[in-house]
Order: structure tokens, then C-alpha cells, then sequence
């Protein structure tokens, strides 16, 4: 017998996933979906793209409004993800995973539902589909140029047999997002496994077992994962790598395994507040890491849309620059939820409000509405010698001291970085790093 309806929810799962990480090349890189991959038309190229100082000019990855809508999703959510005491010592996300995941949710929605998500996304059903499939466009990209990074990026859907999808919402995937369709039954002993087994693929293993159990009401899993590995174009010198000072915002003075590197031809940034750090890029010139020590404290950072390239704006490239910036590998865990209700999406995690009809309907009519229970991400982000491993998955499932001399730079406290794209400044992912000991 099933529970009286005003007691029941029929949940959607949500997971985002990303990964950074080091030692490879674009040869790799692909798009992975769940099922065969479907070409998308390439992106408009941008009328305005960013200065890029330091590399050869390529065509832009994205058009001007595509970039923005990204960007600015991700300053809107930043300050709510490294505040939130859940995600760990060292908090990260995955713009570019999160943005997806709810994309997908976005294409579903209808009604108050699609306009919340879509004010958050940028813009309407067209709009953020062709947001998506430019992001899917930009990963192909990589796959066929040599030197790069290696980029993937997949989207997954499985559904349970006791929701009917509609034939329109599974083309849509399939056209923008590459997301092929798995009818599972997500009461089996073997679901979450099954799930679990296409994350940890999708991440080449560095994210595994992040369903613990699957909820009796859920319905219907979506995930997103994007993995990065990159070579530093200035590798740090392996025999200067050991336990430097770094101070904590508490002041205390812990000793973190750092790395140096000298006489390095990179961009360094000194602002007038006493904010300062560094722009390191990857071999193939389309992706750097921008790293920065706030004079004010990670949490004073004002994250906006312009952010990152005000930084970009204020670098000056120095030769013979030298960094010590600390190793680390870290992993972050977030529910979403909670930041999207307080940015204003709250009708998607009511099943009184929840218009999600787009998806599908239930095969039982006396079934009240889908909606999202949560949205669940996991970054993984490792920095070593060589460069930058780093990933994250997101699932969503229904139910004070002056700054340095411009060519002297030292991560001796706690720093804000972000990898991103160098045409348009899109940030893939985000972090603060506060203390470097406190990782896995």
C-alpha cells in the first residue's frame, strides 16, 4: 500500500562532478556521453574576446552571450560554494559541470519552475540548450588540436520504469547534451552501483561511490562530469619541493608542502588593495590557472562577472618571475540546493510547485509532482610539479600585508584560484585554498 499522496514526493536526482588534474595532452579528449555522441553546430565566434596575453591567437570557444551566461552563473554561485561549511576545509566546484546538470533540469521545466532556473542559467529553453551545446562543442574542439589539455566532458540520464519520458525531452538530450537514456530500475540492490560505476568513468577514477543509497520515491538520476589534466607550461622544480610557512587565517603558521620555481616567463598580478598572485598557464594556451591571495581574506573576494578578468586586466607579465605555491589534492562534496533556493530557485524543490512536466509524466497518475530532492556536486582538484588533475560530477535527483614584488610570488596563505578558458575568461572550476595540510 502506498502512502497517502500529501506525504509523498517523487524525487529527481541531480549529481555534478569535476576534476583537475596534471600530466597530459588533448589527445584524450572527447566527449563521453551515455549513449552515441550527436554533432551540435560549432558555437558563434566571439566579436570581443578577451585579451590573452602570452599565446597565439585561436578561434573563440564561445560566442560573447554563451560565455556570459556561464560567467555569470558561476559569480553568482562562488561566494554561497566557498562559504558553505559542508564542502570542506577547501571548498571547489565546477561551474561548467553545475551549469549543465541544471541545464538539463532546465529543459524539462515549464512554467514559474523554467523561469526561475532560467533566470539563474541566463535565458530561455533555446538559449541555454545552445549554451550547452556550445559547451559540448568547445570539448570537441580539444579532441582535435594537439597540445592541448586533455578536456571531457558527458552527461548521463537514468530513468526508472515508473516515469514516462517524454520522446521530445529525450531527443533534446540527446541532440545538445550527448545524455543517452538507461532505463534502470532504481530500486534493484545494483542502481546506485551502476551509477556509481559511470561517475568513477567518467572521471577516470577519481570520484567513485558518491550514491550511498538510492531514496524509494526517486525517479529519475541526471549527471554531469567534466575531467581536466593539464601540463604547466613552467614546470616547478621537483628538488625545491618541502615544507614552507603558511600562515591560516586564524594566524596560526602550519608547514605545507610547497613548490618553487624560478626565472619563470609568467604574468603576475599586484593590486592597489594588497591583493596579489599569478597567472599560470597550461601548455597549448588555451587554459590557465589565475591564482590570487586576497588582502582582505578569501571571503572578501566580490565575486562578479568580472571578477576574474579585472584580475586578468591587472597582470603584467615579468621576466624571471619566481612562485612558491603549495601541492595539493583535494575533494569536495556540496549539495546545491540550498544556495539555488537563496538565489531564488525554489519552485523546482517543491512538489507543490514543481513544474517539471517537460521530463515526463508518471505512469501512476495519483503520483504528485516531480521535483528535485537534490542536487549533489563533487570536485576533485590535484596540483603538483608537472600541473593540474581535476574533476567534478553534479547529480541531481528528484527528491592584510602589502603585496610582493611583482616577480616574487608566495601562496603563503590563504589564496582563491580558478582554471579557465583564455578566450572569454569562463571559469571550468573554482576553489579557495585555506589550508593546504587539511587534504586527503
Amino acid at each position: 500500500m502506498r502512502a497517502h499522496q500529501s506525504t509523498r514526493r517523487v524525487l529527481a536526482g541531480l549529481l555534478t562532478l569535476g576534476l583537475a588534474g596534471a600530466l597530459a595532452a588533448c589527445a584524450g579528449g572527447q566527449v563521453t556521453p551515455g549513449g552515441e555522441p550527436t554533432p551540435s553546430p560549432s558555437p558563434s565566434p566571439s566579436p570581443d574576446p578577451a585579451p590573452n596575453p602570452g599565446r597565439d591567437d585561436h578561434a573563440p570557444l564561445f560566442g560573447t552571450q554563451q560565455a556570459q551566461a556561464v560567467t555569470q552563473f558561476g559569480a553568482r554561485l562562488t561566494p554561497l560554494v566557498l562559504a558553505d561549511q559542508t564542502a570542506g576545509t577547501n571548498p571547489a566546484w565546477s561551474p561548467w559541470s553545475a551549469y549543465l546538470a541544471l541545464a538539463m533540469v532546465h529543459s524539462g521545466a515549464r512554467g514559474a519552475t523554467a523561469e526561475q532556473l532560467g533566470g539563474l542559467l541566463g535565458g530561455d529553453l533555446a538559449q541555454v540548450d545552445d549554451v550547452a551545446g556550445a559547451l559540448f562543442s568547445a570539448v570537441e574542439w580539444c579532441s582535435q588540436s594537439a597540445g592541448e589539455p586533455d578536456l571531457e566532458l558527458a552527461a548521463g540520464l537514468w530513468a526508472d520504469d515508473q516515469l514516462m519520458l517524454d520522446q521530445a525531452y529525450i531527443d533534446q538530450m540527446a541532440a545538445h547534451y550527448r545524455a543517452g537514456l538507461v532505463n534502470l530500475d532504481l530500486q534493484a540492490p545494483g542502481a546506485a552501483g551502476q551509477i556509481n560505476d559511470w561517475i568513477a568513468d567518467r572521471t577516470n577514477g577519481l570520484i567513485g561511490g558518491l550514491l550511498k543509497e538510492i531514496p524509494e520515491q526517486a525517479r529519475i538520476y541526471g549527471a554531469t562530469a567534466i575531467y581536466f589534466k593539464g601540463e604547466w607550461v613552467w614546470e616547478f622544480d621537483d628538488d625545491l619541493t618541502r615544507p614552507r610557512d603558511f600562515t591560516l587565517a586564524s594566524g596560526e603558521v602550519v608547514q605545507a608542502e610547497s613548490m618553487w620555481m624560478d626565472d619563470a616567463e609568467i604574468a603576475t598580478i599586484a593590486l592597489d588593495d594588497g591583493s596579489y598572485g599569478a597567472v599560470l598557464p597550461y601548455k597549448g594556451g588555451r587554459f590557465v590557472m589565475v591564482a590570487m591571495v586576497p588582502a582582505g581574506g578569501v571571503e572578501s573576494v566580490a565575486w562578479d562577472d568580472q571578477t576574474i578578468r579585472d584580475w586578468i586586466a591587472a597582470s603584467d607579465h615579468v621576466g624571471g618571475a619566481s612562485v612558491s605555491l603549495p601541492k595539493w589534492d583535494i575533494e569536495a562534496t556540496l549539495d546545491l540546493a540550498l544556495p539555488l533556493q537563496a538565489l531564488g530557485v525554489t519552485d523546482v524543490f517543491n512538489p507543490n510547485l514543481s513544474d517539471l512536466s517537460g521530463i515526463g509524466q508518471s505512469t501512476e497518475p495519483d503520483e504528485p509532482n516531480l521535483a528535485l530532492s537534490r542536487v549533489l556536486h563533487a570536485t576533485t582538484v590535484k596540483v603538483d610539479e608537472k600541473g593540474t588533475t581535476a574533476a567534478a560530477v553534479t547529480v541531481w535527483k528528484g527528491e592584510g600585508a602589502g603585496a610582493p614584488a611583482p616577480n616574487l610570488v608566495l601562496f603563503d596563505r590563504p589564496f582563491v584560484y580558478a582554471i579557465v578558458e583564455t578566450d572569454t575568461w569562463t571559469p571550468l572550476f573554482v576553489g579557495a585554498m585555506n589550508d593546504p595540510t587539511a587534504i586527503r
